[in-house]
């Protein structure tokens, strides 16, 4: 990966030699070829690297590493951006633009922004800080790779954090949905089981509940996974609700590659991919 970002470096600083060399012709034509005069007419106007090229260089490598959802995110980020530039009629932006001005200004253009998943609404904040951090990731990137210094970056004064606030579900309600009578087999008793069985697993993530297979659940009655968003390793022991939701699943033919629930197909594709490789004993 880092020789792919060093290739960016080189390609931009290869343009920035091109216009040394045409600027030395210029002058050369003119018979005024000095150090001097090249210099100056150098500074005339200083060629900064394409902040907007390096995002999408990186993008690209994160899609070729098969980093696919962080490929998702950092095209949104761009894509913003893109719209940001041409509204403002800016041939680009380089990382001399990221100035704290800039980044307040992108900041109100998010704020405007059509929220794509809720038509008539605009972005949530929250959503717009996620922008940000992305945004603030790449910075940090382009100043490892050194085509930024490191006492230009604008995240060191613009701050942009919003406090969350998450609902939770007090010991009444949970109560309630626990004694819901439900038809068994229904989708929504189905839903019943699936949330109730992340409740006693200490929160088990949807992407990850989904993904368990049967030999994530030991004979001993612990429950061992990997989580998909750290890569942390997760152990359980189960209570006897789960156990008691997981009978409801249990097929005496099942391998311990089958998904445990019914959300995704053991015979696709895709199932020998998605998650980590079971350990069977």
């Amino acid at each position: 990966m880092w020789a792919d970002e060093r290739r960016i470096i080189n390609s931009q600083l290869a343009d920035i030699l091109a216009k040394a060399k045409d600027t030395y012709k210029e002058l050369d034509k003119e018979g005024e070829v000095t150090i001097v005069a090249l210099a100056k007419e150098m500074n005339t106007e200083v060629v900064f690297p394409s902040f907007m090229g390096f995002a999408k260089e990186r993008a690209q490598m994160i899609y070729d590493n098969g980093g696919w959802r962080n490929w998702r995110k950092y095209c949104g980020i761009i894509n913003k951006l893109d719209a940001f530039r041409k509204k403002r009629r800016m041939a680009d932006i380089t990382v001399a633009d990221l100035t704290v001005e800039l980044l307040n200004r992108f900041d109100n253009f998010l704020l405007k922004w059509e929220n794509e998943r809720e038509l008539g609404k605009l972005l949530h904040p929250n959503t717009i800080e996620v922008q940000f951090n992305i945004l603030r990731t790449l910075v940090h990137r382009a100043i490892e790779v050194g085509i930024m210094e490191a006492s230009k970056n604008s995240f060191l004064v613009f701050k942009y954090k919003v406090k969350t606030i998450k609902e939770k579900l007090d010991d009444s309600e949970m109560e309630r949905i626990i004694n819901l009578e439900l038809e068994e087999g229904s989708l929504i008793w189905h839903c019943k089981n699936y949330f109730l069985f992340s409740y006693y697993c200490a929160g088990i993530r949807a992407a990850d509940l989904i993904q368990l297979r049967c030999g994530n659940v030991a004979a001993s009655g612990r429950l061992h996974y990997q989580m998909g968003k750290n890569h942390k390793e997760r152990d359980l022991l189960l209570v006897e609700q789960a156990v008691e939701i997981l009978r409801h699943y249990h097929r005496e033919d099942a391998k311990a590659t089958d998904y445990i629930f019914p959300l995704l197909s053991n015979d696709a594709e895709y199932a020998g991919y998605v998650t980590k490789p079971i350990k069977i004993e």
